[in-house]
């Protein structure tokens, strides 16, 4: 399973009260360095809501630059690993 490893599955520090279940399992399709294309089809979007979904996902996270650098931001946060 994505974002599971032998202590179970990956839970990110900067969950917070205000985060959406729905928008975790996303990032961790992002982590799997899948394109929006592919997510599009996993989740039975069409590639413009997972660019939406994608840029809801940057703004409540405050990440800055362009695609690629908010993208590798995410990436680095889901892959961080708890305390």
């Amino acid at each position: 399973m994505p974002g599971c490893s032998a202590r179970g599955p990956a839970q990110p520090r900067w969950v917070g009260d205000t985060w959406i279940a729905a928008f975790y399992d996303f990032c961790l399709l992002i982590a799997q360095r899948l394109r929006n294309r592919e997510i599009a089809e996993k989740l039975f979007l069409t590639e413009g809501s997972v660019k939406q979904y994608l840029n809801q996902i940057y703004s409540k996270l405050h990440l800055a630059g362009d695609a690629r650098t908010k993208r590798e931001q995410l990436i680095a946060l889901v892959n961080t690993p708890n305390p």
